[in-house]
């Protein structure tokens, strides 16, 4: 953490200035670039893929409502011939009971004619002809309508048969309607689903859209740029937030204290951490965050030998308790270029790197401006 003067002390020394962009830069910002274009591209392959699927599930929404009309309006013809066929059987029933009644008292009449015809027959042989003929109609008759209640029996069952056929068949529509109406249920619940989907890759598509067009505007400044010669007043000329969260920290290794305040030990003593402090073994190379020229490289305090590195619009960067410094005040550095060694210089935490990042006299938490691994 540092003291409020060392901050005063390069605020008022340093004028507000632009940055030129290194090859480091450019490099980064086309790989970003890559990156957004192969986001943009699988997110616009995506949103084909649901498109064409919404397209799939209205069709298929489509087709059920048809066939479902179908099946309704074939369920209503097969009541109405149910309904007929009841009737009909209705019909016959009651022609059955009445060929019954009228055979039966034919029957009795033939019983009867049979018993005096004979009379006759014993009392007057001249009848007889007559009696036998009469005797035969009779029978005649009788036996027509025994054949003709047959068949209205016969018919009675062939109805009923194909009413109970047409009965299953109307029980069997009305299960296929309701597998129908759940399955158009399901395919209205997965196209709420795919719609929702598709306007969320419709926004992220829009965002990485704007991105691209953002980092490739930045990119024809730093190409431009990179055909002027820099200098200490003009190391670059894109802002260090264009490149937030496109950034690496300066040196890898465990981060043991994270920006913030937080509280310590069993009296829960406040503490505020204006960066971030990685511990990091030994001699390894600590690198600039991004392009910049070095306005404090030497001894401060209790924080060792430091680097302050002014990126221009008003962000600067600090590098506390390195073994080694490569800088010197005014020279122009690029991101990724060595700026020193880590090491344990006025630590009290063994070999560390504390990292900072200001913008106008206000502390910004380093891990929101790396890329996430």
């Amino acid at each position: 953490m540092f003291k409020k003067t060392v901050l005063l002390i390069v605020f008022i020394t340093l004028s507000f200035f632009p940055v030129k962009a290194s090859e480091s830069l450019l490099k980064t910002l086309k790989q970003n670039i890559n990156e957004l274009e192969q986001k943009y591209n699988s997110l616009k392959k995506q949103a084909k893929t649901v498109s064409d699927n919404i397209e799939l599930t209205e069709r298929k929404i489509e087709i059920l409502k048809t066939k479902r009309k179908m099946l309704i309006a074939e369920r209503e013809q097969t009541k109405e011939e149910i309904k007929n066929l009841e009737e009909e059987i209705a019909r016959l029933k009651k022609e059955i009971a009445e060929t019954k009644k009228y055979l039966k008292k034919r029957l009795a009449e033939l019983y009867k004619r049979g018993d005096y015809a004979m009379l006759e027959a014993l009392l007057s042989p001249s009848e007889e002809s007559e009696y036998i003929y009469q005797l035969s109609t009779l029978s005649y008759l009788s036996a027509k309508d025994r054949e003709s209640l047959k068949k209205l029996k016969k018919l009675t069952e062939e109805k009923k048969t194909k009413a109970e056929t047409l009965r299953n068949k109307e029980i069997q529509l009305v299960e296929t309607i309701k597998k129908l109406n759940s399955t158009e249920r399901e395919l209205r619940i997965a196209l709420i689903d795919q719609k929702k989907l598709y306007r969320k890759l419709k926004r992220q598509k829009s965002k990485y859209l704007a991105l691209l067009k953002e980092r490739n505007k930045i990119l024809k400044v730093l190409i431009e740029s990179l055909s002027k010669k820099p200098t200490p007043q003009n190391p670059s000329a894109v802002p260090m937030d264009k490149f937030k969260g496109l950034l690496s920290l300066p040196v890898r290794g465990r981060i043991i204290e994270k920006f913030g305040t937080y509280t310590i030990g069993k009296y829960k003593a406040k503490v505020k951490n204006n960066g971030i402090t990685i511990k990091v073994r030994k001699g390894k190379k600590v690198r600039a965050f991004y392009d910049g020229v070095v306005v404090f490289a030497d001894w401060y305090k209790s924080y060792g030998k430091l680097v302050i590195i002014d990126h221009g619009f008003g962000y600067y960067t600090f590098y506390a308790h390195l073994d080694k410094i490569f800088v010197k005040i005014n020279q122009i550095v690029s991101k990724g270029e060595p700026i020193g060694l880590t090491g344990n210089t006025a630590s009290l935490q063994g070999n560390i790197l504390h990292f900072e990042i200001w913008k106008n006299k206000k502390p910004l938490n380093p891990l929101k401006w790396v890329k996430k691994r």
